[in-house]
């Protein structure tokens, strides 16, 4: 199938639901959206899966679909100008229809491989016309496809708006699609007289005149006539020279219908067809072995020196007459006037014919020397224009590829589904939401003042890397959005952008790792472990976009001020939480909590705090989702197995992570002395990250696990 057709159905996707469908129906099928190369051939089952597809994704029956794609097509092809052919086609409809074999024959020259329908009208009222359509096709959408073609040009070339298209029946026979449709209409057309009909009748009243059969044959060398038992009673000399024992034989032994398609070469059909429809026949027998017989019939072949056939002899080689036919009524005969169809000079030197052979008034004689000179311009043309769409395609892949990228870096810094919105052009107000259940997670690292003045820049910023890789890595695997990063400070939040009634249980869970993965990132004061503290805290927040240069999605609220709060009146190495995460996780009794008793929180006054210790169910050891230890891994808190993902499957599964190989080349070994601990403090609402105020770190048993 050529991609003419396939992208006039890209076109009335896009006209009628709009590009964002095409692109994803282009996705579900598996092929890009950049189009389709109109001379390139496609697989024969691209437009059933993209009409079976668009019915799916818009939810309208398929054979509706396939109708308004056959209708797209006749106004879709005047952009390359086929509308100069298509409206010149027929006097009428009925002309028209009939008239659609002739087209597919001219187009043939530019699509070589074309695998054209074939068309005719059975008959015409005043109500109507009743025609078959026939393709080797077997997807009966083409049935609904013609449908709609039809009406379109009905309508558009014919003024017919009260046309109405019913398909009578369809079947398939033979690998054939046989399809029968009746077009009602007011016919206005039967029954009057063309005004130059008079004129002509009184033309050959007066001037009676009546041709020799012989001028007949000499003038259209390719006709033969055949009676109703299909037997041969005449035939031009270019049939002679081709078939010499035609003659008296059955037309049905050397030739077969081939248009229209899947039709048999009978009495009824040749007499009752209309003279402006086009009927071929090929051959079925070898011509050179027939030129032999023959010649063996008349006593001429010499056995001993037989008549040398062509060194280019093929016995395979068919020749094809295409041409019309009219009932004879007063010999009770059908004469099938004709011509021979050649794909170029060299099948015309196969079949044994010459330019000299046609009649003069056959215009193929001046196709058949032109064609070579025009095919190789076509080519040239076809070749650039193909090319050109390479080279177009190729830059929209390209294109495609550099928005991807875009896409992925917008999604890295706001959320996706905030980003969509903001490309749909959603204005911030409109984006701001307030989420009733979120929680929040605040972490620092103790001490980093002191670090930072002891290593360089450089070292600094690898460290950092490090660290924030362990918390994105996690933020992915939990579904945890990540809000912002500070210095040292992170901040992510679960429930916010995406709603999720596990909020809690998400956060608490990246919390435990969280302090798993730090562990492989080497303190550069000493090389020990960075001691890290956790604050978490659930509440309402409202978040939206703030700014136009360098937009961050924020939470604000007094949930962020407490989370703040819980990680900095926290310790070292543990996970501060406050009463409302502990009643809400207290419920399953997953969880292991250590009060803490009541602690003044600036800001806040008195509130009763509780440290996180473990999860329940996991192991002691550090060990990979099997149980085995990873030999490559220090000894120290265990890993925990991934989180219980059968309450949301959003979070990933079986998900087996060696820090060691996510942190390759993400820190400098720093070993620069004592380490000195710090604590910076962070003031007010909103997600702002400040600078902590030093505190001693509490003395930390490297041996003991946080995991029962």
């Amino acid at each position: 199938m050529y991609g003419l057709l396939l992208e006039s159905i890209v076109h009335c996707i896009q006209k009628e639901w709009g590009e964002s469908l095409w692109l994803h129906v282009a996705r579900k099928i598996g092929i890009d959206g950049v189009g389709f190369s109109i001379h390139k051939m496609y697989d024969e089952t691209m437009m059933q899966t993209i009409s079976e597809t668009v019915s799916n994704v818009v939810n309208i029956p398929e054979s509706e679909i396939m109708f308004k794609f056959g209708g797209h097509f006749v106004t879709f092809v005047t952009s390359y100008g086929y509308d100069q052919i298509t409206e010149v086609l027929g006097r009428k409809l009925c002309d028209f229809i009939n008239g659609l074999d002739n087209l597919h024959d001219y187009i043939s020259n530019l699509y070589k491989d074309i695998k054209p329908p074939s068309f005719y009208v059975e008959n015409e009222d005043e109500e109507g016309l009743t025609f078959h359509y026939n393709t080797p096709r077997n997807y009966v959408g083409y049935i609904h496809y013609v449908r709609g073609l039809v009406y379109t040009a009905a309508v558009l070339y014919y003024d017919l708006h009260d046309a109405d298209v019913q398909i009578i029946s369809h079947e398939v026979l033979g690998g054939v699609l046989h399809g029968i449709m009746k077009i009602t209409y007011k016919n206005c057309s039967v029954g009057k007289q063309d005004p130059w009909i008079p004129a002509l009748s009184k033309l050959r009243s007066i001037t009676p005149v009546s041709v020799d059969s012989d001028i007949v044959f000499n003038s259209f060398p390719f006709s033969i006539i055949f009676n109703e038992k299909m037997q041969v009673l005449t035939c031009g000399a270019g049939v002679v020279k081709t078939f010499p024992t035609l003659l008296g034989k059955k037309i049905t032994d050397f030739f077969v219908l081939t248009k229209p398609i899947g039709m048999c070469l009978s009495w009824n059909f040749m007499k009752n067809r209309p003279v402006n429809v086009l009927v071929e026949m090929t051959s079925t027998v070898a011509l050179w072995v027939e030129y032999e017989e023959y010649l063996r019939s008349q006593e001429i072949l010499d056995p001993e020196h037989p008549p040398l056939p062509p060194k280019q002899r093929d016995d395979s080689v068919s020749l094809k007459l295409r041409g019309t036919t009219a009932f004879l009524e007063s010999w009770n005969a059908v004469i099938f006037m004709c011509t021979p169809i050649f794909d170029n000079m060299d099948v015309m030197k196969e079949v044994g014919l010459y330019i000299s052979d046609l009649s003069f008034q056959d215009q193929l004689q001046m196709l058949l020397m032109a064609g070579p000179q025009q095919s190789a311009e076509l080519k040239i043309a076809l070749d650039m224009e193909q090319a050109k769409t390479s080279k177009l395609g190729d830059t929209l892949v390209d294109l495609e590829k550099e928005n991807n990228k875009a896409d992925s870096l917008l999604f890295s810094m706001i959320p996706q589904e905030i980003a969509v919105r903001l490309k749909q052009g959603e204005t911030a107000v409109n984006i701001a939401e307030m989420f009733s259940d979120v929680t929040v997670l605040f972490s620092d690292v103790v001490g980093f003042t002191n670090i930072c003045t002891r290593i360089t820049p450089m070292e600094v910023v690898a460290i950092l890397n490090a660290i924030y890789t362990v918390y994105d890595t996690l933020c992915e695997r939990y579904s945890v959005f990540k809000v912002e990063t500070i210095g040292d400070g992170y901040m992510a939040v679960s429930g916010a952008p995406v709603r999720t009634h596990l909020h809690a249980q998400r956060i608490c869970d990246m919390a435990l790792e969280m302090q798993i993965g730090i562990g492989h990132v080497k303190n550069p004061l000493g090389g020990g472990c960075i001691p890290i503290r956790i604050g978490i805290h659930s509440g309402a927040v409202v978040a939206g976009v703030v700014g136009r240069k360098m937009i961050r999605y924020c939470l604000f609220g007094d949930t962020v001020n407490t989370a703040s709060r819980m990680e900095s009146t926290g310790r070292a190495r543990e996970i501060h939480v406050s009463k409302a995460v502990h009643d809400m996780l207290a419920q399953n009794d997953d969880y292991v909590f250590e009060s803490r008793g009541v602690v003044y929180v600036k800001g806040k006054g008195q509130m009763r705090t509780y440290w996180l210790k473990v999860k329940k169910g996991r192991q002691n050891a550090a060990t990979t989702t099997n149980g085995r230890r990873h030999l490559d891994e220090p000894e120290g808190p265990p890993l925990p197995n991934p989180v219980n993902t059968s309450a949301n499957s959003n979070v990933k599964k079986d998900v087996d992570y060696k820090w060691e190989d996510i942190l390759a080349d993400k820190v400098s070994s720093c070993h620069m002395g004592d380490e000195e601990e710090a604590q910076t403090d962070r003031d007010g609402g909103g997600s702002s990250v400040g600078i902590r105020d030093e505190e001693s770190i509490e003395n930390f048993d490297p041996d003991a696990s946080i995991y029962a």
